[in-house]
């Protein structure tokens, strides 16, 4: 009568695993949409031309590239709009058109060498919206948002490898601490294979605030340009 019981017990507890196993593999084989997630997290890379524009420039500026990243988070409150956080850093500032006296080699003057370069962390925050989907496996993205800023430091660089000059001077007394862009992105979200979302956007900065120090440039006033091309990878 025991060996029945247990013979009986052991098919039921057989039964039940296999039962649990296959409501658990199908379970498995319904996996969600990664457009129904809600939060994301990643990193970016930004590769974009960076300029001072303003109607008093103390100085004639160049767009230079410059390139930077930041690690972001992304919730969607419904299918469409979400926000977003970040902390990311890049350099930021232009290139300085100074004049080349003399055209040969051997003097410390020539075009389009000097370099004026503001590192600086960025939060970047913005309200996210995402639309229809123009090719298959893909959404519209957008945002819209601010990027309050510290700079870390401010360096005026000139460098002419030919002529042997090698200058790179800390200017940070000469401008700004701290600033607050207007940010505005379009661009795609790509489904990578439902584990990632692979992110191409055109994206621009610009400063509201004079980037210098009214003490060494008076009456002067700049802001920070940047236009690039921002690329995301979210998890």
């Amino acid at each position: 009568m025991k060996t029945l019981d247990i013979s009986k017990l052991t098919l039921v507890i057989l039964l039940m695993t296999a039962f649990s196993a296959r409501a658990q593999n199908s379970d498995s084989a319904k996996v969600k949409s990664i457009w129904d997630k809600k939060f994301f997290w990643g990193v970016t890379l930004n590769n974009a031309l960076t300029t001072i524009d303003g109607t008093n420039l103390p100085q004639e500026y160049f767009s230079r590239p410059t390139v930077g990243g930041s690690i972001k988070t992304e919730y969607y409150f419904s299918k469409y709009i979400g926000a977003t956080i970040g902390v990311g850093f890049i350099a930021k500032g232009a290139g300085i058109i100074t004049p080349d006296l003399y055209s040969g080699l051997g003097d410390p003057d020539s075009t389009h060498r000097a370099r004026i370069k503001f590192y600086s962390l960025e939060v970047p925050i913005a309200i996210i919206f995402r639309g229809f989907e123009p090719i298959k496996g893909t959404r519209i993205h957008a945002e819209l948002g601010i990027i309050p800023s510290k700079i870390i430091e401010s360096k005026y660089i000139f460098l002419s490898v030919e002529d042997g000059f090698h200058l790179i001077e800390d200017h940070s007394d000469r401008y700004y601490k701290t600033d607050l862009s207007l940010h505005a992105s379009l661009g795609l979200d790509v489904n990578a294979g439902s584990s990632c979302i692979f992110q191409v956007d055109f994206y621009g900065n610009w400063g509201t605030a004079n980037v210098y120090n009214p003490a060494f440039f008076p009456n002067q006033n700049g802001r920070n340009q940047l236009y690039g091309i921002r690329l995301g990878w979210l998890f």
